[in-house]
């Protein structure tokens, strides 16, 4: 498993105590033995962007580039979601652990089923002609131009919700 954090040349140190403190576990005392025991291997890294701040040898040890099988990942991505999962925040600090759990997965499965099922519409087309760079974006979808009625309106949802 592989963990990008910010500071996690010293996040990882104390780990397990924090992730199985009785107060507000994030992991139960079945997984935190299956890291101890090595059969689960967590491997730290620092994000790529915030690598630059961090002291050379922390660099070394902790850089995406010096990992096998991360390919050439920034690890800035996870940070994406953030503003959608801090709006989880008062739902879910009076939850017990269990629900508290399921709601955060359920919250990042979604993220990530939305990301992968938008991935080719925003990006952007480039090609050379003539010397020349152009780039095109495509244009939206027309499930994305569907307004809240399901009737097609040729306007964007956007634009729907404003009128």
């Amino acid at each position: 498993m592989v963990v990008s954090y910010d500071i996690a040349c010293k996040y990882h140190i104390h780990f397990i105590d924090r992730a199985t403190h009785p107060d507000w576990p994030l992991i139960t005392t079945q997984e935190a033995k299956k890291i101890n025991d090595k059969e689960v291997e967590i491997i730290w890294l620092v994000p790529k962007f915030h690598l630059a701040a961090h002291i050379e040898g922390c660099a070394d040890k902790f850089s995406f580039n010096w990992t096998k099988n991360v390919g050439r990942t920034c690890g800035e991505l996870v940070e994406t979601n953030w503003a959608s999962l801090n709006l989880l925040a008062t739902s879910t600090r009076e939850m017990g652990f269990g629900h508290r759990r399921d709601t955060l997965i359920d919250a990042q499965n979604d993220w990530n089923w939305r990301k992968a099922t938008r991935e080719g519409e925003w990006h952007s087309v480039c090609r050379t002609v003539n010397g020349i760079d152009e780039v095109s974006v495509p244009s939206k979808s027309k499930a994305e131009s569907i307004s809240r009625d399901n009737s097609y309106s040729g306007e964007t949802t956007a634009d729907t919700y404003e009128s």
